[in-house]
């Protein structure tokens, strides 16, 4: 007979099998993770085509974004039996954007001479002028830009300047030219300028075979200039009063290229067609005309289909 003191063990020892029979219990834990930081890196790269016909000029412009998302916590939760299972996770996501634009700018392209060695060019709204002298402006456009080859009165006319001039027009010259165009930007030969995506080259222009009555050159070396005007792809060279020097010889990829032709101050038509032929332009347009016919210059190039010649009789 067993006792009360084994009747109580036996009940406690089944009581214990009774919680605990036919269960696996375990603890699981896992060390915390770092707490979710989420950061959002983007990129954007910028392009913007300006099509100059035909040319197309690309610029491209990249930046990058980095913002941090508040920190959080996934926290997931399983009870079996009398424990607990925490798991922490960290998330990280990077995200790439990149976006591309492409602008399209159709600028139509007009070059024109007006009277003696002025010539207009006009980009779109931008007009640049050359040498204005021997017309009424009056009702032209304001200029955006006024180049000036040299001093000589019919290059350099103060009050057409002032007429043809707004607030925000710039103006180029030689330096023989400041004095009398204080508000100039002033280039030397071999120079450029770029202005208002135009780029402005100067050349040197002057004589070696004519001479004044005191035995100079009308046109000494380093007192005036000719210019190369680079709109896009195009090359228009204005070669201003001069002969056909070295440095006009050696000129390459001119599309429209103005020589003059009056053969007192500057080549005669036979320089002059020599000289396109060195040069080899895309268009002749002979100015500074003087006395001279400028079909010389055609019949001159005929023979010659690759170089288009253009006249213009000019006052």
């Amino acid at each position: 007979m067993l006792s009360n003191g084994k009747i109580i063990g036996i009940i406690a020892l089944v009581a214990v099998v009774a919680l605990t029979g036919g269960y696996s219990v375990s603890s699981l834990s896992r060390e915390p993770a770092n707490v979710l930081s989420t950061t959002v890196t983007s990129t954007q790269t910028l392009a913007s085509t300006i099509t100059q016909p035909p040319s197309t000029v690309t610029t491209t412009q990249s930046f990058t974004s980095t913002s941090t998302l508040p920190a959080s916590t996934i926290t997931s939760t399983s009870t079996m039996l009398q424990s607990t299972v925490t798991s922490t996770q960290t998330i990280t996501s990077t995200t790439t954007v990149t976006s591309t634009t492409t602008l399209k700018l159709e600028q139509p392209l007009e070059v024109k001479p007006l009277a003696h060695a002025a010539v207009m060019i006009k980009w779109g709204g931008y007009t640049v002028y050359v040498d204005p002298y021997g017309l009424d402006f009056s009702g032209y456009q304001k200029a955006d830009l006024i180049l000036v080859t040299h001093t000589h009165a019919d290059h350099l006319a103060t009050s057409i300047i002032r007429a043809l001039s707004k607030n925000e027009t710039k103006i180029i010259a030689p330096n023989a030219a400041k004095t009398s165009l204080p508000q100039a930007t002033i280039v030397q030969a071999g120079e450029s300028k770029e202005f208002d995506g135009l780029k402005i080259s100067a050349v040197e222009a002057y004589n070696i075979l004519r001479k004044n009555q005191q035995g100079q050159p009308p046109h000494p070396k380093g007192s005036g200039l000719g210019y190369i005007i680079s709109i896009g792809s195009k090359n228009i060279f204005i070669a201003g009063d001069t002969e056909c020097v070295p440095e006009i010889k050696g000129l390459k990829n001119i599309d429209i290229a103005f020589l003059p032709i009056d053969g007192v101050y500057t080549m005669t038509p036979d320089e002059a067609g020599q000289c396109y032929k060195d040069i080899a332009p895309k268009v002749a347009i002979p100015y500074h005309q003087g006395a001279e016919d400028p079909n010389k210059i055609k019949n001159i190039l005929i023979a010659i289909p690759e170089i288009k010649v253009e006249i213009y009789p000019l006052p």
